[in-house]
């Protein structure tokens, strides 16, 4: 069993980005020690102003990151990184860009997706990724549950898992016998990040994604 944690970056610019985190259910409790370690050092370092990690703030040196330097910030931002490759945890992502959509939208109608938004799209594109990735894994090893940071348009991405349009099931091979979306765990969840550390590294590597495909 897996876990996937997914915040976006990009709502206010051309792209959207939606990162997700994959992790092995079987690392996940050194997973999170890991990080509410690392997020107690930095509240008690910044004297409590620190309590979760916003990517853009961190990376732009935005709020209480102003105190520290382009380099302390690099730093603290490779070591993010590096802990990851080291936990052996894996990223998937999906990415919009809203001209694109809405282009696509007035050229023609794809049935399931007619009012979907970037976020949406996007955030489908996440499952049916790792759908595609860990449908051939033995034993249920491949099944994952999905937690988002919590964001006003889930109801589309619900209505998507509910009943998947046709139209993906070749994205993945869908096979005759098989249940559509069937390594998704029941439909995805939504938190708060404050109270979810690896949504806020979801939300690291959005931002770092969204900056590349701008």
């Amino acid at each position: 069993m897996k876990f996937c944690y997914a915040d976006e970056s990009g709502h206010w610019g051309e792209i959207t980005v939606i990162v997700g985190i994959v992790v092995d259910a079987m690392r996940m409790n050194r997973t999170k020690d890991d990080w509410e370690a690392l997020l107690t050092d930095l509240d008690q370092i910044s004297d409590r102003r620190v309590f979760e990690i916003k990517g853009r703030e961190l990376y732009r040196g935005n709020a209480y990151w102003r105190e520290w330097d382009g380099g302390e910030r690099s730093a603290l931002i490779s070591n993010i990184i590096q802990w990851m490759v080291d936990r052996k945890h894996s990223i998937t992502f999906g990415a919009v860009s809203k001209a694109r959509l809405a282009d696509a939208h007035s050229r023609e109608t794809i049935d399931g997706f007619e009012d979907a938004k970037e976020w949406t799209i996007a955030a489908f594109h996440l499952l049916l990724s790792i759908q595609k990735r860990y449908q051939g894994e033995q034993k249920n090893k491949g099944n994952t549950l999905f937690i988002f940071d919590d964001v006003s348009e889930r109801g589309g991405l619900l209505d998507l898992v509910d009943s998947p349009p046709p139209v993906t099931h070749g994205f993945y091979g869908l096979k005759k016998k098989q249940r559509p979306l069937d390594q998704v765990i029941d439909v995805p969840y939504f938190a708060d990040s404050r109270h979810v550390g690896l949504i806020q590294v979801a939300d690291l590597f959005a931002y770092i994604l969204h900056l590349y495909a701008e």
